[in-house]
């Protein structure tokens, strides 16, 4: 924890801060002061010995910087002394690398926390002025003065104009060196390898949040604010909906991505590691840049009266990385309900996006579609366009009065312009009115419905001003890549995972059996989540499913397996389980193989890991 003392009062961020200072404050004094390094004549100077400062202004911050510029200035003069020497030669270092500090420190990796730091280095203001700053009126205006004192000789407007020529070579090069600084920089932050205290991602986000799901805006409202908003630096399509907010976001993703844009992503759950929900231009971050993120909040998080949870905390790192990678526009994907939501915090979405509305999380979000769109429909945003993708008419009535309350332009999906659709193993063929043919790389007899409403976000995004080509459309579906959503994973035989955990999943999976799958049958890996509706899935898949192999992944949640047999056995579906999670994906398999139909791993999407792991195993 942030707050944890180690080292003899020392936290290990200050720590750390420190051994990194010490270590450029020596690199400093050695460009500075070793023969060949530098040239150097009395009054005049060129070398390499802003680098170490420069980087402490980037990694660390401006007072950091400060201390490294003048202690190495300091020390340097005491230890190796060339000519006379002047303190105001080391009150002008330290306010050199204070102003670099304020330009450059793009995102802190240590204690200093500067209300100046920027989401963004650009060529102006963050790179031009401070070299101005630093050479032309530091430089050159001010320390000519503690020359012209020391080495007299000349005048102050002689030594002057003998110092220009030092400052005609020393802006430009510095000017050429700061972008690969601010890319080595970037480079080792995310690398992690100055770090003292690396827990992992996973372990810091547990230590710094509750594990609890609560709905409501009060904490994750308060540490945006106190992380200065970034989530309102990045034009957001917010997702809400029942069943297809993932396969939404990845294929909007990625036809904005084929459109030339930098697209961040946030979704959930995380389902094979707990930097799943963030990718940039459709690439997972690793660990070590998810670490300095949660690193950054960790200090904020502690100083709460209440803590955060871990989806309010991933949500909040969602929206920083957004900012710090500069991204045109993010899709972001609710994790449950929507009004109260930690990722509905943004105050003026370009999109707003209701995929549909079904019958899930009803004790929670209640037990008509009317009462779970009243959460659905808290994402609209007063004058900001919404699209709503589903046909229940009630949540179509509460949605659509939501929308006249806030004055905010409705669009619904018009899914009679989808047209012929064919599904496959290779992926799946649709056409769509304005479009025409498409191919979409996600498998399932849902995913057309999906790309109806991705394209009818295209239509509004054009409208709000953003280019999309058709060809990137074209592209940007038949690349999309979303895991765990009728994903084939392998052809011999034929074995398939489907994160449907719904009755309204749970149907549509078993369409997805008769219309894509070789045979329109299959034997089904089954694992379910205890508050599911679990009971109504025999009759859903009785006529797609052949036999039921009944597990119980390594969650407290999931339904017991012999239940679950019970469940399924009473509904028609012969049915066995397993005490063994391995052992049931493993019988499965052989099933499969020995009767030559597919094998289809359905009911939760938090099995997929574990199935995955199992499945290397077999075969």
């Amino acid at each position: 924890m942030s707050s944890t003392k180690k080292n003899g009062g020392m936290t290990p961020r200050a720590l750390r801060a420190m051994i990194i200072m010490a270590m450029l404050i020596a690199m400093t004094v050695v460009l500075d002061r070793t023969p060949g390094l530098s040239i150097k004549t009395p009054g005049w100077k060129i070398g390499f010995s802003f680098i170490p400062p420069m980087i402490a202004a980037m990694l660390l911050g401006p007072i950091e910087s400060a201390i490294v510029y003048g202690l190495s200035d300091l020390i340097g003069a005491l230890l190796f002394p060339f000519g006379p020497y002047h303190p105001g030669f080391t009150a002008v270092a330290a306010l050199m690398g204070f102003i670099m500090g304020l330009f450059l420190n793009k995102r802190p990796l240590a204690f200093a926390r500067s209300e100046r730091e920027w989401s963004g280095i650009r060529f102006f203001p963050n790179m031009l002025l401070p070299v101005a700053i630093n050479c032309l009126l530091l430089g050159l205006v001010v320390n000519t003065v503690w020359v012209a004192q020391l080495y007299g000789s000349k005048t102050y407007a002689g030594w002057f104009t003998y110092r220009l020529a030092e400052y005609a070579i020393l802006v430009p090069v510095q000017l050429v060196l700061i972008p690969a600084l601010l890319k080595l920089c970037d480079l080792i932050k995310r690398s992690g390898s100055l770090k003292l205290d690396r827990r992992g991602s996973e372990a810091r986000l547990k230590e710094i949040s509750r594990n609890e799901s609560i709905l409501g805006l009060e904490r994750v409202t308060e540490l945006l604010s106190l992380m200065g908003d970034p989530q309102d630096r990045t034009p957001v399509v917010h997702v809400a909906g029942t069943n297809g907010k993932g396969s939404f976001t990845a294929m909007l993703a990625s036809v904005l991505k084929a459109a030339g844009l930098k697209v961040g992503t946030f979704t959930s759950p995380a389902i094979t590691g707990v930097t799943d929900p963030f990718r940039i231009d459709g690439e997972r971050i690793d660990d070590a840049q998810l670490d300095s993120l949660l690193e950054r909040i960790e200090p904020l998080s502690a100083s709460m009266e209440e803590k955060p949870t871990e989806f309010e905390v991933m949500t909040a790192a969602a929206y920083q990385l957004f900012a710090d990678e500069q991204c045109d526009i993010a899709v972001v994907e609710c994790g449950l309900g929507g009004a109260g939501d930690s990722t509905n915090v943004v105050s003026s979405p370009l999109l707003s996006v209701i995929t549909n509305v079904e019958l899930d999380h009803t004790g929670r979000l209640g037990s008509t579609t009317a009462k779970i769109a009243v959460h659905k429909a808290g994402i609209i945003k007063s004058g900001c366009p919404v699209l709503f993708g589903g046909t229940d008419p009630d949540a179509d009535e509460v949605i659509a009065r939501t929308a006249a309350e806030k004055r905010a332009p409705l669009t619904r999906t018009d899914h009679s312009r989808l047209g012929f659709v064919r599904c496959g193993l290779d992926g799946t063929d649709m056409e769509f009115s304005g479009f025409g043919s498409l191919h979409l790389s996600l498998l399932g007899e849902y995913q057309p419905k999906n790309a109806a409403n991705v394209l009818t976000a295209v239509e509004l995004l054009r409208e709000s001003g953003l280019d999309i080509p058709d060809d990137a459309v074209r592209e940007g579906l038949a690349n999309a890549y979303w895991p765990a959503r009728f994903e084939l994973l392998r052809r011999d035989p034929i074995v398939v995972f489907d994160g449907s955990h719904n009755p309204d999943g749970i149907g549509l999976a078993a369409k997805s059996i008769g219309s894509c799958l070789p045979g329109g049958r299959a034997a089904a890996l089954m694992s379910v989540m205890a508050d599911k509706d679990y009971e109504s899935y025999p009759a859903l898949l009785r006529g797609s499913v052949v036999r039921v192999f009944a597990v119980r992944p390594a969650l407290d949640r999931a339904l017991d397996a012999d239940r679950l047999k019970a469940v399924f056995e009473r509904g028609g579906i012969p049915a066995e389980s397993f005490d063994s999670f391995d052992d049931g994906v493993r019988a499965a398999y052989a099933y499969a193989k020995e009767n030559g139909v597919p094998l289809v791993a359905m009911g939760t999407l938090y099995m997929y890991k574990e199935f995955l792991e199992a499945l290397e195993t077999v075969g």
